[in-house]
């Protein structure tokens, strides 16, 4: 008789590991990319130069990322230096002329932010003149050879690659020169990692048409629209725009969709909202201070014939996937499973969306709001020219205002679920963008019939309608999501990096979530008289009904005892409450103006009763 048995055991993961996880998954690769002309370190306001305010834009990525996104790839390249000091990395990489490594491909750590900081702090930027110094005249293709050798000697499987360029030069070349067409001869070298090039100019003057117009639909041919951004020095608008645009390249997953079950086009499905947790606690080696993982295996052995005693067996050989079994037992015999049947049971349908059949646009119930919903674009990572026929199909649904209905299977193991893909343009507040909203559908039994469950509807008259219109109209604002942040994780992050960072703590920031009580009153203060008169006879007016104590039903709640409070603060000091009740301790807490008491276990009241007496 075979028997099985887990355990856990603690391991550091290996590099070959962790290569292959990487390979998996993938990773975003983001290379900044600065111009460290003279022209950058003149002063354009008060004591900042366009240099600070790439230093300033990178502190403050380099902080939302590790918030959001630790795991992605960074490099910081300088262009039009004088010299080429080796990075500080093992990588060895042959850096052209006039350009410079300050960081290879990494993930983001405190360090790098430390060294942001006192590079901007030091008055010279740590003797930039001397250690880099300055040029001009450096050949573009040769910074973007730089970009693709980081990328492609990095080992890791890229998912997403963007190129964030800050210069305030508009004409590194002349239109039609030798060193204008390697350029443009070089971008097509970038093709096959599909990056997203972000430009962002640091003179107000910047003019688009004598360079770096043609040289964007150059490098991102696959791209629909190219947005060519507005010069500004601002750098909260620059760190809110280049974070902002980052998320659009995080799909949740890539699927295909198929009409008459034969795929079509493939899309990438984009989430609106995300929950974001506080990080997780770790378990760190006392004697190395690493973090330590667990891993659960799995051994077994056999009993011996004449011992029973599981102490005595051997279990020294591990239980590989391949030999376990699982069992259902049906009419007292075992059905037994292997692996891949149990994960094809679990596997309703492959990830992706099919089409079912389209219908109008005014037959879809907004009141039908199960969950968040999801957005759809097209993607051409699995099929080619899928955006062509997703355009096609979202301009068909637009013009004769019709939805798709769907099933929609997201992940593997994961239930298949109707969806409602909407077509929708994108509108001036940037709160929707051109493309398909996945609006998830409730089943049939997770609708709920309450017409009659409703009182009987009473007529309001318009006037009355009109008065409550305006009052709501003064207590609305112009919402965006920016707007609100999370007090509890706001709070977390900023003690961290101020710990980090050796810097003095600050107040919590302002909770923004809670809502203006007295500027609401303020608002619908012309309102109050007129909406309490016209509304006054729609109160219910109906008396509540009266608790009765029925036979075997709950009676009513009975009247705190008498506590005698210095033989019970006696007898918590001795830790000799086996006696009292919760309740007991509770009531004494309330007296005394204690909060928070239905958390606390009997320990935890013991204690604080000790703590205040």
């Amino acid at each position: 008789m075979a028997t099985s048995l887990y355990q856990f055991t603690q391991y550091n993961d290996d590099d070959e590991q962790e290569d292959i996880k990487h390979f998996i998954t993938g990773k975003d690769i983001t290379l900044f990319v600065i111009d460290v002309g003279k022209s950058m370190f003149k002063e354009i306001i008060e004591n900042e130069t366009p240099f600070d305010v790439c230093l300033t834009v990178l502190e403050k990525l380099f902080l939302a990322k590790i918030r959001h996104n630790s795991n992605d790839q960074i490099a910081v390249i300088f262009y039009n230096t004088q010299h080429s000091p080796e990075p500080k990395s093992d990588v060895q990489i042959a850096c052209p002329d006039q350009c410079a490594i300050l960081f290879t491909l990494q993930s983001i750590e405190s360090d790098i932010i430390r060294f942001i900081k006192n590079m901007k702090a030091s008055g010279d930027y740590h003797d930039f003149a001397t250690k880099y110094g300055h040029s001009k005249d450096t050949q573009l293709s040769e910074v973007l050879w730089l970009c693709n050798a980081l990328v492609s000697n990095s080992g890791i499987f890229v998912r997403n690659c963007t190129i964030v360029w800050f210069t305030d030069n508009d004409q590194p070349h002349q239109l039609n020169t030798p060193e204008y067409t390697s350029v443009m001869q070089k971008t097509a070298d970038l093709h096959n990692l599909h990056p997203d090039f972000q430009l962002v100019p640091l003179k107000e003057t910047f003019k688009k048409d004598l360079f770096y117009n043609e040289f964007l639909q150059n490098i991102m041919k696959d791209r629909d629209e190219i947005e060519f951004p507005t010069p500004t020095i601002d750098t909260d608008e620059l760190a809110r725009r280049l974070l902002t645009r980052s998320y659009r390249n995080r799909a949740l997953s890539y699927l295909t969709v198929e009409i008459l079950d034969r795929p079509q086009f493939s899309v990438g499905i984009y989430t609106f909202t995300s929950k974001k947790s506080g990080p997780r606690s770790e378990t760190i080696s006392r004697v190395t201070k690493e973090v330590v993982k667990s891993k659960r295996s799995y051994k077994y052995g056999h009993f011996k014939e004449d011992n029973e005693d599981d102490l005595n067996v051997s279990f020294n050989e591990k239980l590989t996937a391949e030999k376990t079994i699982k069992y259902l037992e049906v009419g007292g015999e075992k059905v037994k499973f292997t692996p891949l049947e149990t994960y094809e049971m679990k596997q309703f349908m492959q990830p992706a969306i099919k089409i079912l059949g389209f219908k109008p646009l005014e037959t879809f119930n907004p009141l039908n709001h199960k969950r968040s919903p999801y957005f759809v674009y097209p993607s051409e990572n699995q099929i080619k020219h899928s955006t062509k026929t997703f355009r096609a199909l979202w301009e068909t649904c637009l013009n004769k205002s019709k939805y798709i209905l769907c099933i929609v299977c997201l992940r593997l193991k994961s239930n298949p679920r109707f969806v409602a893909l909407i077509p929708q343009r994108e509108n001036a507040n940037q709160t929707q963008f051109d493309g398909f909203r996945m609006e998830f559908l409730p089943f049939a039994g997770e609708i709920r019939d309450l017409s009659q469950k409703m009182p009987v509807r009473k007529e309001v008259s318009d006037k009355a309608l009109t008065e409550m219109a305006k009052a709501i109209s003064k207590l609305t604002i112009n919402y965006d999501v920016t707007m609100f942040k999370n007090p509890a994780i706001s709070k977390l992050y900023n003690k961290i990096e101020r710990i980090e960072f050796s810097e003095d703590v600050e107040d919590p920031p302002e909770d923004v979530t809670l809502p203006k009580v007295e500027e609401q009153d303020r608002r619908i203060d012309a309102y109050a008289s007129v909406l309490k008169e016209m509304y006054s006879d729609l109160t219910d007016k109906s008396s509540k009904r009266k608790a009765t104590c029925t036979q075997g039903g709950s009676s009513a709640k009975k009247p705190a005892l008498d506590i005698n409070e210095d033989m019970l603060v006696e007898l918590c000091k001795k830790d000799d409450v086996k006696n009292i009740n919760v309740p007991v301790l509770r009531e004494y807490l309330k007296s005394k103006n204690v909060s928070g008491l239905s958390k606390m276990n009997k320990e935890q009241l013991v204690r604080k009763i000790v703590e205040i007496s």
